[in-house]
């Protein structure tokens, strides 16, 4: 390879374009389209490769259509990276070059060793789920082979745009960091304006007293997870550097408005992980930039300006935790006394200008934005409240989960990549699935659905639907015909609920008592009733998910076709015959995540890969961290933030598992990789 760099690039633009195309061909909804898609974007990365920096981050909150696909192992953003990795590996091979070779750096050789027990863990989980199977591969579920692939695929994203990054970051340093920005920025545009959306159409954006968390596009969470947790704690610090950066009132302007709508986001996920992944590296960030002495009076003066911001709400998120009503009280006297004399040093440190009166009504924005959730609500407080209880429950799921590696290989190797979820709820007691759902192809053709529910428990029956989102037609009564096979003695309970995800607003429910059980198909109908959906406001409208769940312990039912007709006589479904897999299908569970989640970063990791995978990855998460604290003065200004970045996903992964989420899971390892590009470790040069 050495003697003909070109060879290398070009077998890697081929199989990249083939596994590409081959998963685009296979898309459950529009495959031509997805296919032509996949080669245009290709096209353009090879005609201007640098694009792909800010569309890469740009797209992939946006990316996964799994509501409507019904896909849980592939997601469109799969196609985006394979797509990117084809057009610039492509093009590589058409330049080619004499190939330098370099010494493996400290991290590098962690990254490979935490590669390299990723993918035993991916065969180790395939191997326990049965062997291979492409067979419905959008369609298959968290105890199937290829759960194992959807939980390795983000490592594999990520080695496959390293080097582009790299070029990139050799090529313009501070172009590749502005469309980094760019692209991260527009990621979490998407996100806050699909969570206001979300918020004002099913709960209401000043309600917040009821059980209701936003969840924005993160589809993973239909069966809980964090994943919008982990995201905002990557993606804040990116906002604090649009804030620190801007030179134009305009610019900074818009850039304070995202803030705002971001910290709303993040509030209104009533997550307190979220909090500590935003707040903890915030702080931090605002004491380094205070340390630094660039020379740069901006610097100076605006890291102080950020640090009163977030040390205000830090300051006040304790005063509540310790007060809990008294400390809203106290902290909105205290607060703005504190911040009068904050914002008089900022002033002594830089003179007056528009950027020190903007980050003093920043900062009060943001207080008035913890004040109103806080105020006007009681659910954060009653989550805070439970916050030493939940905390003991959760020690003991990760005792629980700890205690599935049984076997030396376990330690060395972990249980097997996607196999947590399954091995979860078969060994630990009492802790099962609250049912299933899968698509099992017929004789003739077609294909059926098949919905179990848990096994023993009865105080989790009804919490695992087979689901699809429907427009909402007003009315009082919705009519089910469905052509039903039951091998279990069940009931079957039918709802359709004004929904986002997993939070219902209005519902029409029945309940069919199925016949005693037979191999022959039956026809069954069912009368929903209830309040009468409402389809919202124009700026903000709902729609509506139908959900069908087996509501006793060890029922089990067939469903060979379903039909939802309106009041208006309307025809809601599609793919109402199963022809065509789970299409616009999603298994989805409500208010019951245990077994799916170890709910910590570094014990999936241990779990799932071994110890070996995890001191790889916690000894690169270090090496990176402190390649951008040593960049001090002189590395790049972007270092401190890039950081805050790192450690934002690191302190998620304290309450979140991370790693089951592909996407969030690539965003964390391309941010690491990033900052170990752009604080490169000055004792390992290049050699010719």
């Amino acid at each position: 390879m050495t003697r003909r760099p070109q060879a290398l690039p070009a077998s890697a633009a081929v199989g990249c374009a083939a596994f590409g195309a081959w998963l685009a061909w296979q898309h459950p909804l529009a495959p031509a389209w997805t296919l032509a898609a996949f080669f245009a974007l290709a096209g353009f990365i090879a005609w201007r490769p640098g694009h792909w920096l800010w569309m890469v981050p740009a797209g992939l909150p946006l990316l996964d259509f799994a509501p409507w696909t019904g896909g849980l192992v592939v997601e469109e953003f799969d196609l985006l990276v394979l797509a990117v990795a084809t057009g610039w590996q492509a093009r590589a091979a058409l330049s080619p070059r004499v190939a330098a070779v370099r010494k493996w750096t400290p991290f590098e050789t962690a990254a490979l060793l935490f590669a390299f027990f990723s993918v035993l863990s991916l065969v180790r989980g395939v191997e326990a789920a049965g062997g291979w199977s492409l067979a419905g591969a959008w369609f298959q579920g968290y105890e199937d082979p290829l759960n194992a692939w959807r939980v390795f695929k983000s490592v594999l994203w990520a080695a496959l745009l390293w080097h582009p990054l790299r070029r990139e970051i050799a090529a313009d340093r501070d172009s590749a960091v502005r469309r980094l920005v760019a692209g991260t920025l527009g990621g979490l545009l998407v996100v806050v304006l699909a969570a206001l959306s979300e918020r004002a159409a099913y709960a209401g954006l000043w309600q917040f007293s009821g059980p209701y968390r936003t969840t924005a596009l993160f589809w993973e969470m239909h069966v809980g997870g964090g994943a919008i947790d982990a995201y905002l704690g990557l993606a804040v610090p990116f906002v604090a550097w649009a804030l620190w950066s801007q030179k134009s009132p305009g610019l900074w302007s818009i850039a304070a408005l995202l803030a705002l709508l971001t910290v709303y986001t993040c509030l209104t996920t009533f997550s307190r992980g979220v909090y500590v992944a935003v707040a903890v590296p915030l702080v931090a960030l605002g004491v380094v930039l205070l340390q630094r002495r660039a020379g740069r009076r901006r610097g100076r003066g605006w890291g102080t300006g950020l640090a009163v911001a977030a040390l205000l709400v830090l300051i006040d998120t304790v005063l509540v935790l310790a007060f809990e009503w008294g400390g809203v009280a106290l902290a909105g006297l205290v607060l703005p006394g504190l911040a009068l004399p904050a914002a008089a040093y900022v002033r002594r440190v830089r003179p007056a200008s528009w950027r020190m009166a903007a980050s003093f009504v920043l900062a009060l924005a943001l207080l008035l934005e913890v004040f109103a959730v806080i105020g006007l609500g009681t659910f954060l407080r009653e989550r805070l409240a439970a916050t030493d209880k939940d905390y003991l429950g959760r020690l003991a799921h990760w005792s629980e989960g700890v205690s599935l590696m049984d076997a030396p290989s376990d330690w060395l190797a972990g249980i097997g990549a996607g196999q947590l979820p399954g091995a979860y709820a078969r060994r630990v007691p009492g802790l099962e699935f609250p049912g299933s759902v899968s698509w099992q192809p017929a004789p003739g053709g077609g294909g059926f659905a098949r919905l179990l529910g848990p096994k023993t428990r009865d105080d989790i029956d009804g919490l695992m639907t087979l689901s699809q989102r429907v427009a909402i037609h007003p009315g009082h009564w919705h009519r089910l015909d469905l052509a039903i096979r039951v091998t279990a003695a069940a009931q079957l309970d039918v709802r359709l609920c004004e929904t986002h995800l997993l939070y219902a607003r209005h519902c029409q429910a029945g309940v069919l008592q199925l016949p005693v059980p037979g191999a022959q198909w039956q026809h069954a109908t069912i009368y929903l009733s209830g309040q009468g959906l409402s389809t919202g406001d124009a700026a903000w409208p709902r729609g509506a998910i139908l959900s069908m769940a087996v509501v006793n312990a060890a029922g089990a039912v067939e469903i060979g076709r379903v039909a939802l007709t309106a009041p208006d006589r309307t025809q809601l479904l599609a793919n109402g015959d199963f022809s065509n897999g789970l299409a616009h299908w999603l298994p989805t569970a409500l208010g019951y995540y245990v077994p799916w989640h170890i709910d910590n970063l570094y014990l999936d990791i241990l779990v799932e890969r071994g110890l070996p995978a995890l001191l790889a990855f916690v000894t690169g998460a270090v090496i990176v961290l402190r390649r951008l604290a040593r960049a001090g003065p002189r590395g790049p200004a972007f270092a401190p933030f890039l950081a805050a970045s790192l450690a934002g996903g690191l302190c998620a992964g304290l309450f979140n598992s991370v790693m089951d989420v592909p996407r969030v899971a690539f965003l964390m390892l391309f941010i690491a990789i990033a900052g170990a590009e752009l604080a490169p470790d000055l004792n390992a040069p290049a050699v010719p």
